[in-house]
């Protein structure tokens, strides 16, 4: 796994996630507006991101989640604060609930990891690609099963990373998200249509010690759309 590490030694430790598609370059900007005295910045590249390696099996979020409690043992972090953005919000809630004990706090931007409930053109849709799916094994039609799927599942070029895919967007993180316990800051851009502000109302009322600030004109990439509001709500909530 690549990972890189911003600041001096025995100093706080803020471990940043990125989402599907991106890595962890995505965070330098914002990185480079944090406090640097008191404070270093753990910037990871998932499995089939950036510089790591795709893994060999298909990966959960599970899988992801215990890789990155594996580095943290390898760098001698006991604990840290997580800010997880989309995907990266997935991992950072199943490590919350499961290894608590490496969580001081967290922060969760536009993240998934909730099953909603969907419209009838998205059953559409579903219901379409199974049957596609069902001619396309039995003769019946020719065709290229890629082409269907959202554009992160188009994007993917290898098998592993399209069974993985498929594993962690069905993985709802309700019961996960449940068992937090840790003050939890949920960022949420207003104009988000990936992970939509209802399913940021629906984190806020199942963490229980969670406060959400919603940006008004951002969508599902906030902390880069509106960089200043979102580096102020850090200094307010986490770096204090």
């Amino acid at each position: 796994m690549y990972y890189e590490i911003i600041g001096k030694e025995n100093v706080k430790t803020v471990v940043l996630l990125h989402g599907w598609g991106a890595d962890s370059s995505v965070f330098r900007g914002v990185v480079s507006l944090f406090p640097k005295n008191s404070w270093r910045y753990l910037l990871i590249d998932f499995a089939g991101f950036g510089k790591s390696p795709e893994p060999d099996i298909p990966y959960s979020v599970g899988d992801y989640a215990e890789e990155v409690a594996e580095l943290l043992k390898t760098l001698e972090i006991k604990s840290a604060i997580f800010i997880g953005h989309s995907f990266g919000g997935r991992v950072s809630i199943t490590l919350a609930s499961r290894h608590s004990e490496l969580v001081e706090k967290l922060v969760l931007v536009d993240s998934a990891g909730l099953i909603m409930n969907r419209g009838i053109r998205y059953k559409i849709r579903v219901w379409k690609y199974k049957i596609k799916k069902f001619c396309v094994k039995k003769g019946i039609l020719k065709g290229d099963l890629k082409s269907a799927g959202s554009a992160d599942y188009k994007s993917l070029n290898s098998d592993i990373m399209r069974q993985t895919f498929v594993k962690v967007v069905n993985e709802d993180l309700l019961k996960d998200a449940k068992n937090i316990t840790v003050r939890t800051v949920l960022v949420w851009g207003s104009l988000d249509k990936d992970t939509p502000i209802k399913m940021a109302r629906k984190f806020k009322r199942s963490i229980t010690n969670s406060v959400l600030y919603v940006l008004d004109g951002a969508g599902h990439y906030s902390f880069l759309d509106k960089t200043e509001d979102f580096v102020y709500i850090l200094y307010d909530n986490i770096f204090i």
